[in-house]
C-alpha cells in the first residue's frame, strides 16, 4: 500500500449478524458474507466488501464470557445489550509501529479464524494500534497484497446490486485537534457533527446513492 492512511472499516455491533446482513441487501443493493471468528472478543464478524480494501463490518457476540473478559469485549455487550450501533472505525497504515512510537501506544498481534470455506482453519494475522474507544483504531495487516485480491473476488461474489464504491465520510463528534493529534497528516473523509466524541455515522457511495450506516 501507498504511505497515505486510508479508511479500512468501520464496525457497528448488531443482535443477529445474518438478519442485518439481509437487511442490508434487501434495502440497499449491498451483498455480504460471514467472516471469521475473532478470538479475543468472542464475536463473529460480517462484511460488506466495498471497493478494497474498504469494507463494512459489523460484529455479533456469541461467547459472552470471553467479550467481558477485556474492555473492547465489555464495550461491545454493553454496544448490545443498548440495541447495537457503531463501535469503531480502523484506519490502515503501511507501518505499524511507527505509528505504536508517535502516539505511544503498544502495538496488538491479533488473529482472525477463518472457519468455513477452503481456508477452514486459516489464521488471518493483524497488528492493531488503540487509544480511547472516541479514536479510530490503526491497523495493518499481513499479506496485504493477497489481502487485496481476496476482496477483488469478494467483491464480485457477494451478488450486489448496487455497485458499492468507497465510503464517502464519516460524521465524528468531540475535538478535531485531538483527532488531527491522533491520526497525524491526512486525507481521510472526516466531518464533524454535534454531540460526544466518537463515530456518530458513515456513509457508503453507492450506484443508488449515499448509503448511511448504522
Amino acid at each position: 500500500m501507498t504511505g497515505a492512511l486510508v479508511l479500512d472499516h468501520v464496525t457497528l455491533v448488531v443482535a443477529d449478524g445474518p438478519a442485518f446482513g439481509e437487511r442490508l441487501r434487501a434495502e440497499h443493493g449491498l451483498g455480504w458474507f460471514p467472516g471469521g471468528y475473532l478470538d479475543h472478543l468472542g464475536a463473529r464478524s460480517h462484511n460488506v466488501p466495498l471497493t478494497p480494501p474498504a469494507y463494512l463490518e459489523w460484529l455479533s457476540v456469541e461467547d459472552a464470557s470471553v467479550a467481558a473478559g477485556n474492555d473492547t469485549g465489555r464495550r461491545l455487550l454493553d454496544l448490545r445489550a443498548a440495541g447495537g450501533g457503531v463501535a469503531a472505525w480502523t484506519v490502515l497504515v503501511p507501518d505499524i509501529d511507527a505509528v505504536a512510537r508517535r502516539v505511544g501506544v503498544e502495538v496488538y498481534d491479533g488473529t482472525t479464524r477463518i472457519e468455513t470455506g477452503p481456508n477452514a482453519g486459516v489464521l488471518r494475522r493483524w497488528r492493531t494500534v488503540t487509544g480511547p474507544p472516541h479514536l479510530p483504531v490503526f491497523i495493518w495487516y499481513e499479506g496485504f497484497d493477497a489481502r487485496l485480491e481476496r476482496q477483488r473476488g469478494a467483491y464480485e461474489s457477494v451478488g450486489h446490486t448496487s455497485a458499492p464504491g468507497g465510503y464517502t465520510r464519516v460524521e465524528v463528534g468531540g475535538d478535531p485537534r485531538e483527532l488531527a493529534g491522533w491520526l497525524g497528516p491526512h486525507d481521510l473523509p472526516v466531518t464533524f457533527v454535534d454531540g460526544p466524541p466518537g463515530i456518530v455515522a458513515a456513509y457508503v457511495a453507492t450506484a443508488r446513492g449515499e448509503v448511511r450506516v448504522p
